[in-house]
């Protein structure tokens, strides 16, 4: 599968020199691609993805980013991610919101027990408004809302799980951020940590509890090859259901772990990733690993590794933006993705 999706990124690839003009990043812009693809959790699918450059100034450009999937075995999902900026950047406002009705594994607290699916219906929103205090510092506030439903089939569900029958959950949140990186989508230098604080109080949510999130990430380039590092933590505290617990895994989180196979009230993990220039044409590669975690009041200290490495595809040099295509190892499990612009 994984040399599949590799040949599948040079049969994108330009086959001629680079167009000479491309639209200037302040001007608006598409880039986009349908795909089809196979992997053993969804089988056959469809896919729409894109992003939509927006007129826009400060020092990362504005964009949206759009999603669409379907697969044969009746998952949907559509993803919408916008990233806006304001007033030379002093304002950023970042949001999503996403439909899905897609299938998840739950393998205990520890990702050992035998896999069981359910499927899961599920409408959110949410969005950031940050204000620039000093520098790249930005202070902001937010918002979001879900509604959830869930369904293990004809299989009696795993019993004392707190969310079984679904519900919503809204609440706010508060954050603190210094980012000085060059490009949302693709960086190539510069630094961004985040610390956030989201409440869901019993007024707004069914399952009242809060979650604090810390992150830094730093890229270093020379203007050609790329080193990105991320480390990443999550603590809830509170009656969070079953199907919001701390995780990690899927298209940027670890890749080659299974999204929601390991959870519990904490996780924590660090991933470092190497991008190379252009070695034909548009085409150039990639390497990454990472360590990982899950622990807390539900389950014991569970860690994980993953080791993958990709293609990247050039689609627009004026934009900065890739096609990514990932091949990734894990304890006990494989994982191939695709997407628009870097993981981290």
């Amino acid at each position: 599968m994984i040399a599949a999706l590799c040949a599948l990124a040079a049969l994108l690839a330009p086959v001629g020199p680079p167009p000479e003009a491309e639209p200037p990043p302040e001007e608006f812009g598409v880039v986009g691609f349908p795909l089809i693809a196979y992997a053993p959790e969804t089988s056959a699918l469809a896919a729409l993805v894109g992003v939509v450059f927006l007129p826009g100034s400060g020092p990362r450009p504005s964009s949206a980013r759009l999603t669409a999937v379907y697969t044969l075995q009746h998952q949907a999902a559509v993803v919408f991610d916008p990233t806006l900026s304001f007033a030379d950047g002093d304002w950023e406002v970042e949001g999503r919101v996403s439909a899905i009705r897609w299938r998840f594994p739950f393998q205990g607290f520890d990702g050992q027990a035998p896999r069981r699916w359910y499927t899961q219906p599920a409408f959110s929103a949410e969005m950031v408004i940050s204000r620039r205090i000093l520098g790249n510092f930005y202070a902001g506030v937010g918002g979001s809302y879900s509604l959830t439903e869930i369904d293990f089939g004809r299989r009696p569900p795993p019993q004392g799980l707190r969310g079984l029958e679904g519900g919503s959950m809204g609440g706010a949140s508060a954050e603190l951020r210094y980012d000085s990186r060059d490009h949302q989508l693709t960086p190539t230098r510069g630094m961004r940590y985040l610390a956030r604080f989201e409440g869901r109080p019993p007024f707004a949510s069914d399952f009242p509890h809060n979650r604090v999130t810390t992150e830094a990430r730093a890229f270093f380039g020379d203007g050609r090859h790329v080193l990105g590092l991320q480390a990443m933590w999550y603590g809830i505290w509170g009656d969070a259901p079953f199907f919001n617990l701390n995780t990690f895994g899927g298209q940027s989180e670890m890749r080659g772990v299974f999204r929601d196979r390991y959870r519990n009230t904490h996780s924590a993990f660090a991933q470092a990733e190497y991008r190379s220039p252009p070695v034909y044409w548009r085409v150039g590669f990639a390497g990454f690993g990472g360590v990982a975690a899950t622990f807390g009041e539900l389950g014991p200290f569970t860690p994980t590794w993953s080791l993958g490495a990709g293609v990247r595809v050039l689609l627009s040099e004026a934009r900065k933006i890739n096609l990514r295509v990932d091949g990734a190892l894990a304890r006990g499990e494989h994982g191939a993705y695709l997407g628009l612009g870097e993981a981290f």
